[in-house]
């Protein structure tokens, strides 16, 4: 497996990144792309996606592979992740999975996100044709190469410029056969500058979320099928 890491901000020291890739199992080979510079226009570059600027599509381009996934650095995946995904993409050009809602503070899951993240024509979104987290999607980059380039462009007057990935999943379900992994094998944490945070602790519910809180012992989680929720009343996810 080839693991390709993106840094689109000056890094004042680079022995975070050089831990990162010493940590790295064998037969697996990291590709490191840091230019020094952003090439976000939010951090002085020169492209309008406020997130990883030019990285992903330029990423997607030098992977050594068919298949590529996506993983932002403050959230993980389960150890079955990749293998369920490369499942779903035999006969489809681009998979997808659900994701599991994480405290910041604690890392424990909170609840399944059944809400948002949930596929073509299906939750909040639907009305925009729904919605897909990038860290849980997978593509054939051969037959979806088209969609590549829209990872820099974010949605028409766009307020943050971090919404290129809304998109990506328009043209994916729109132009490319898709299918479910139908597994929750995402850990996607809740960060507190997310401009969705308070709505989402509404759906969740403010008990069930200070519960998960409490810092956990183990990441049992990692393997989804095994999965229960932190211990609310009621709650047997």
């Amino acid at each position: 497996m080839q693991v390709l890491i993106g840094v689109d901000v000056t890094l004042n020291s680079l022995a975070a990144l050089e831990e990162t890739c010493r940590a790295v199992p064998e037969r697996q080979c990291v590709f490191c792309l840091y230019s020094g510079y952003s090439t976000s226009r939010r951090h002085g570059g020169q492209h309008s996606e406020g997130g990883g600027g030019a990285l992903l599509p330029i990423l997607s381009y030098l992977a050594n592979s068919r298949f590529v996934a996506y993983l932002d650095d403050d959230n993980w995946w389960s150890d079955d992740h990749l293998a369920s995904m490369y499942q779903a993409l035999i006969g489809a050009e681009w998979a997808y999975s659900g994701r599991w809602f994480v405290h910041p503070h604690s890392g424990r899951p909170v609840c399944k996100d059944e809400w948002e993240s949930v596929g073509p024509s299906r939750g909040e979104f639907r009305q925009f044709g729904g919605w897909v987290d990038p860290n849980c999607i997978a593509i054939n980059k051969q037959a979806c190469e088209a969609v590549l380039p829209w990872w820099l462009i974010p949605v028409r007057n766009s307020k943050s410029w971090m919404d290129a990935d809304r998109n990506v999943f328009r043209i994916l379900s729109r132009e490319f056969s898709g299918r479910s992994t139908g597994r929750y094998s995402v850990f996607y944490t809740i960060t507190e500058a997310d401009e969705q945070r308070a709505a989402r602790i509404r759906q969740i519910g403010a008990e069930r979320y200070a519960a998960a809180a409490s810092p956990a012992v183990e990441r049992e989680w990692k393997k989804p099928d095994q999965i229960e929720g932190p211990a609310v009343p009621g709650n047997r996810r």
